[in-house]
């Protein structure tokens, strides 16, 4: 019984653990701010003209879910750790994940990685007392993750969904 019970916690407690973690996070409604927040449409062509010179661009070939005979691709754009991935499909593009830890990246209304928590939180029009705040919209469905540290942002990340 004793090794059935630790067996137990060890498996399911860092599952409640990451759960929460994400869930407990505070949240910031803005559907202006995610449905836009590069301030430009998250295509592929937009990244190259925006970001084409300054990034490494590599492309990986990756068949649809759907129909296995389409070939779709996922395009990343990185420099150090900063990397952005946008899937391509036939007939148009979506944003996978992002993960920014330069200021050479700066989101609608000039939010960037060395701002202070304070400025970000003016022009989100919110509250920002927690290290980690989650921006997203009303369903959940963009989110993005603001990491604060001593008072200045450090990193965005975001993690969307591509079926």
């Amino acid at each position: 019984m004793k090794i059935f019970t630790a067996l137990f916690l060890l498996l399911i407690i860092p599952l409640i653990t990451f759960g929460q973690e994400v869930k407990d996070l505070p949240y910031i409604q803005n559907d202006l701010f995610v449905s836009n927040a590069f301030g430009f449409p998250a295509t592929v062509r937009n990244f190259q003209k925006k970001y084409g010179r300054n990034f490494t661009i590599r492309k990986e070939p990756v068949k649809n879910t759907h129909d296995r005979s389409v070939v779709d691709t996922v395009y990343t754009f990185s420099s150090g750790r900063t990397k952005i991935q946008v899937y391509k499909a036939k007939h148009r593009d979506i944003l996978q994940s992002a993960f920014i830890d330069t200021d050479r990246i700066p989101l609608k209304y000039n939010i960037k990685v060395g701002e202070s928590k304070t400025d970000i939180a003016k022009r989100l029009k919110a509250s920002i007392t927690a290290d980690k705040v989650q921006v997203g919209d009303l369903e959940h469905g963009q989110v993005y993750t603001l990491t604060f540290s001593k008072g200045k942002l450090r990193a965005i990340s975001y993690q969307g969904y591509v079926d």
